[in-house]
């Protein structure tokens, strides 16, 4: 009867021992996986910080050149093009960490969702400089991993135009540059806002 009892307790204790080891390794993974995504969170914050500087520049530049300071417009868009690959760096540095969370844990909601913000960002850091090829792969890479579809709403809709004029009454119109089939750009017919002031206007 020992030996018997013996005989089944072995494939019972191995069983048990099996279930341990995967226990633990799913704990280390997780364990692994929250540290990636809490390193990708620290990042993605210091691309913001650097981001909000970079706008700053870039107006600053702007305002510089409209005041016809050409050396200090130029000097503040040196500094914003510094920003500008510092803060690409950093939102590529944070999709590595995620997209290496993935794949250990491609389950996790959470993971999928935080990537989806880092490409949509990369995404509007490309529209701001014009590269509607690097736009367009970034947001079909949104499309992956925005499952709520939440972001892809977000990215098609509409601008919203706020104007004010002095003196008011001016009469206000737009238009669209539009790329055909060889990739050249023309501006499509003008669509008329009415008199200013303007609040609120939805733009496409």
């Amino acid at each position: 009867r020992l030996r018997n009892a013996g005989m089944l307790a072995a494939p019972l204790l191995a069983t048990l021992a099996f279930v341990g080891v995967r226990v633990a390794q799913r704990a280390a993974i997780g364990e692994q996986v929250d540290a990636q995504l809490a390193s990708a969170a620290d990042i993605v914050a210091e691309a913001s910080t650097r981001d909000a500087q970079l706008l700053a520049r870039r107006n600053d530049a702007f305002a510089r050149f409209d005041l016809g300071d050409t050396a200090g417009g130029e000097a503040a868009w040196e500094v914003a093009l510094g920003l500008r690959r510092e803060v690409e760096a950093l939102h590529t540095r944070a999709a590595r960490e995620l997209e290496t969370a993935l794949s250990l844990d491609p389950e996790r909601g959470d993971l999928r969702r935080s990537l989806a913000e880092v490409l949509y960002s990369q995404a509007e850091l490309a529209e701001r400089q014009h590269d509607d090829d690097r736009v367009e792969d970034l947001i079909a890479r949104v499309e992956l991993y925005d499952t709520d579809g939440a972001l892809q709403a977000r990215w098609a809709a509409p601008g919203r135009l706020r104007l004010d004029l002095r003196p008011a009454g001016a009469h206000v119109a737009v238009a669209t540059y539009v790329r055909d089939a060889s990739g050249r750009m023309s501006l499509a017919p003008t669509r008329a806002l009415g008199q200013a002031p303007l609040a609120a206007i939805d733009l496409p």
